[in-house]
C-alpha cells in the first residue's frame, strides 16, 4: 500500500481553511446585519415614544423640541436602516440617505409639496459609519432648519442639499431660497437655536469648517477630510 507524503495534503488544508474562513465572515456579516436592524427598532421605538409625549403636550415650544428629538434619533435610524439593507456594512451613501431624510422630513412637518420641494444633488458619495452618522445628523438640522425658518406665510421655495468628494475633502452643502438669515447671527454663539449649536460641534467632530453665505436665501457650506476606509 501506498503512504501519501506529508505535502499531498497541504491543498485540501489549505481549501478547508479558506472555507472555514469564508463561513466566519458570512457569519459575522449576518451578526452585524443583525445588530444594524435591532438598533434601528430600538431608535424607532424612541422616536415613537418622543411623537407620543410632543401629541401630549399642551405647550406648543415644548411640543416642538421633542419633535425636533424626535427627527434627530429618525436620522440615525435611517443609517442603521441603510446598513441592514446595504451589501456593505462599513461605508453610507449619503446621497440615498440624503434623499430618504429630506422626503421624511417633509412628511414630518407637514410641507405641501407643491410649496416647498426638496433636492438631493450629488453622485453617489459612499463616507464610513463614523463619519456618516454626524453628516446625517447635520443635514436633519441644516434641513429642519430650513423648513421652519426659510419659508414662512406660504411663500414657495426649494431646498437644495448638494455633496462631492475632492481628492480627500468632503464638499457638502445645504441652501435654500427662503427669506434669509438674520445679518446679526452668529452661528458659535446662537443661544437661541439649539439646532444650529448641535452643526457646529458636529463640524468640530468631523474636523470640518462651516460657512454661511446670505445670498438669495441662506446657504451652509461644510468641508472636512474623508475618512480612509
Amino acid at each position: 500500500m501506498r503512504i501519501p507524503l506529508p505535502f499531498e495534503n497541504i491543498g485540501t488544508g489549505i481549501e478547508e481553511d479558506r472555507d472555514l474562513l469564508a463561513r466566519s465572515l458570512a457569519e459575522k456579516d449576518v451578526l452585524l446585519k443583525e445588530v444594524h436592524h435591532r438598533v434601528k427598532n430600538n431608535l424607532q421605538i424612541i422616536a415613537s415614544l418622543l411623537r407620543m409625549q410632543a401629541q401630549n403636550f399642551p405647550n406648543p415650544e415644548l411640543s416642538a423640541a421633542l419633535r425636533d428629538s424626535q427627527n434627530r434619533v429618525e436620522s440615525m435610524a435611517l443609517i442603521h436602516e441603510q446598513l441592514y439593507e446595504s451589501g456593505d456594512l462599513r461605508e453610507v451613501d449619503v446621497a440615498h440617505n440624503a434623499s430618504m431624510l429630506i422626503s421624511h422630513l417633509l412628511h414630518s412637518f407637514g410641507v405641501d409639496p407643491a410649496r416647498v420641494t426638496g433636492r438631493v444633488q450629488m453622485e453617489p458619495l459612499p463616507l464610513s459609519v463614523g463619519q456618516a452618522i454626524p453628516v446625517g445628523l447635520i443635514l436633519n438640522e441644516l434641513v429642519s432648519n430650513a423648513l421652519k425658518h426659510a419659508f414662512p406665510e406660504a411663500r414657495q421655495g426649494a431646498i437644495v442639499v448638494e455633496g462631492r468628494a475632492d481628492r480627500d475633502e468632503v464638499h457638502l452643502s445645504v441652501r435654500d431660497d427662503g427669506i434669509g438669515l438674520p445679518a446679526n447671527l452668529d452661528i458659535e454663539k446662537t443661544e437661541g437655536s439649539l439646532g444650529l449649536r448641535i452643526v457646529s460641534i458636529l463640524v468640530r467632530q468631523l474636523k470640518g469648517s462651516l460657512h454661511v453665505a446670505r445670498s438669495n436665501g441662506s446657504v451652509f457650506r461644510i468641508r472636512f477630510p474623508q475618512e480612509v476606509r
